[in-house]
């Protein structure tokens, strides 16, 4: 005789609870499950995993796809190549890093790597912050050996916040006559924007990036 269970489909998802959390099998999210109630785990497969929740039939293909049952493994040298492959379309495309926070990203995730566990915001702030610093040694170190003598362009302008910046672009031709143009700074600058000041500005920037005694032209 078969034997009924009238247990929630949400267990389907998720892992049983342990000292009140419940982990998502499809993101491996932790939920809290407060007094047995499942609705807001439910809610979770509904606007992250959409795919999921659908007819019985459906849900086991979708399932199978996602990996759950166990999980597909996804080794921490594949989680790491992932992640940088998304710190690439974060620089290449200026997104916002809000962007590993919308749940139709990390949908789309979840179903192309069921077992990749996807980076909170803050750190990948400080592995672009950390990529930003490396990139800014090399360029550093190849303006010092190709740069024989630079121009400079800069101006000031105002963000959709309103706040006041100054941007830096550096102009050399390198010893093989190949132009380069690298940014050297977009800083915040929130003094009054007089002649003094603005050279000031100018001789930090260029002194940080050791170009002070290479700056031939000025173009404001």
């Amino acid at each position: 005789m078969a034997k009924h269970s009238n247990e929630s489909e949400c267990w389907r998802f998720f892992e049983k609870p342990v000292a009140g959390k419940a982990k998502c099998k499809l993101c491996e999210k932790t939920l809290a499950c407060v007094g047995g109630s499942t609705s807001g785990l439910m809610g979770h497969v509904r606007a992250v995993h959409p795919d999921v929740k659908n007819s019985p039939a459906q849900q086991q293909r979708s399932l199978m796809n996602f990996g759950v049952g166990p999980l597909c493994p996804c080794s921490n040298s594949r989680n790491e190549q992932i992640t940088g492959l998304v710190s690439d379309m974060i620089i290449a495309n200026m997104l916002p890093v809000a962007l590993l926070e919308s749940p139709e990203f990390r949908t789309l995730l979840s179903f192309l790597e069921p077992a990749y566990k996807p980076p909170y915001r803050q750190t990948m702030t400080t592995r672009l912050e950390t990529m930003a610093e490396k990139r800014r040694c090399v360029i550093r170190e190849t303006m010092q050996t190709d740069a024989t003598a630079v121009a400079i362009t800069t101006d000031i302008w105002t963000s959709m916040a309103n706040d006041p910046y100054i941007s830096v672009t550096t102009n050399y031709i390198t010893p093989a006559w190949t132009m380069r143009t690298p940014t050297l700074a977009n800083t915040l600058t929130d003094e009054r924007h007089t002649h003094t000041n603005i050279t000031t500005r100018l001789s930090d920037i260029t002194s940080d990036w050791r170009l002070s005694d290479k700056v031939v032209y000025c173009v404001a």
